[in-house]
């Protein structure tokens, strides 16, 4: 392995958890908590309820039965992408899903769970634009405003789900690793290839 790809790989590999962990965050709350009640989800938080000597209707049960959904989900997308890391479309996926599923996650999942989209898709678009120009080297914005820029939208998609979810701060890791990933997407996609690490 050349030193430019030892630079580059710990980046990826971050990126890829980043990603691999919105993606889990996302399908388990839109699973769990926007489309109603799961069954299998439940008799999970009452067996890990009464494992810990706790009432069935513990909300401990619930967080955990939560985690345990997101680790599994983001264990296998890891495992997926790290299998698959040779392939030329994991680099495309990672170059563009990745960002635009960052950009875009937070308020896709706020919408599916409150079911009221209002005025917010015309700010993730004005978003999803933003990470296109950036995408194709076309942001005319320094780095330091971009960031304060990335914060304003996570910000607004943190202040809806923790008003939605009435103080949930399971669901208020959507915004956050969202924006995690966000920040490493931008490096990752100003690393030139020779830098991005398959190894």
């Amino acid at each position: 392995m050349s030193l430019m790809q030892a630079k580059g790989d710990p980046v990826r590999r971050v990126h890829e958890f980043l990603f691999s962990l919105n993606i889990g965050l996302v399908i388990a709350s839109a699973t769990i908590l926007g489309d109603g009640v799961l069954v299998p989800f439940v008799s999970l938080a009452r067996r890990l309820n009464y494992q810990l000597g706790l009432s069935g209707a513990s909300a401990t049960g619930g967080y955990l039965a939560f985690l345990v959904c997101v680790v599994l989900l983001t264990a296998s997308l890891c495992l997926l992408l790290r299998l698959f890391r040779r392939v030329s479309a994991i680099e495309a996926v990672l170059r563009w899903t990745s960002g635009l599923l960052a950009i875009g996650a937070a308020p896709a999942c706020w919408s599916f769970m409150a079911r009221r989209p209002g005025w917010y898709p015309a700010e993730s678009f004005i978003y999803l634009f933003c990470a296109v120009l950036y995408l194709c080297r076309r942001w005319p914005i320094p780095i330091a405003p971009t960031i304060l820029f990335v914060a304003v939208h996570y910000g607004f998609w943190g202040l809806q789900f923790w008003y939605y979810t009435r103080h949930n701060v399971a669901e208020l890791m959507i915004p956050i690793v969202g924006f995690c990933l966000c920040l490493t997407w931008g490096i990752y996609v100003c690393l030139p290839l020779g830098e991005r690490s398959c190894a």
